[in-house]
């Protein structure tokens, strides 16, 4: 089995755990791992994943349309009947703004099912409040093959601001 781990950062942690149940992590994450996009992209593009991860991922994209971009990977990454899971990171105390480390929206994970119900089918069964669990929307709405490749290793070319926010994580070695 194999799961397509979405800006999965530079820890180890999930690619150990994962290992222990039999399953091969493949990390996409062109900010925190350069050097490993090729590969993990020949490994999941086009629906070869069991499953994908975007585990923190969302809560630290400013842009709505890189958020997108970032669901429509996993979608891309999963096969037919596979499971998408997404937990976000969240601090009530907090406010949205830039952090050390780059930029946080502080939004419970409640507040992303519209964007992820835009582009996956969310299980309501399945999901609870610290995860949803989704299921691939393939070639039908969305189009096919569009988000993997050299040409998508920048996950945000479009939104305005987006530049500012990838310098930043690129500034603080995300």
């Amino acid at each position: 089995h194999g799961n397509a781990d979405i800006g999965g950062g530079k820890s180890e942690l999930a690619t150990e755990y994962l290992a222990g149940k039999g399953v091969t992590n493949y990390v996409y994450d062109p900010y925190a791992r350069p050097e490993g996009v090729e590969e993990a992209v020949e490994k999941i593009h086009g629906g070869q994943a069991d499953t994908a991860t975007l585990s923190n991922v969302l809560n630290v994209i400013k842009e709505k349309g890189a958020r997108r971009r970032v669901l429509q990977q996993a979608n891309d990454a999963v096969k037919d009947g596979g499971e998408i899971y997404i937990t976000v990171y969240y601090d009530r105390s907090k406010k949205e703004g830039p952090t050390s480390k780059g930029y946080q929206l502080h939004r419970p994970l409640k507040a992303y099912k519209d964007e992820i119900s835009e582009v996956l089918d969310i299980d309501e069964d399945a999901s609870t409040a610290s995860m949803i669990v989704a299921k691939p929307r393939k070639a039908t709405a969305l189009g096919s093959g569009i988000m993997f490749g050299p040409e998508s290793a920048d996950l945000f070319p479009a939104d305005e601001g987006d530049a500012e926010f990838a310098e930043i994580m690129e500034t603080k070695g995300w």
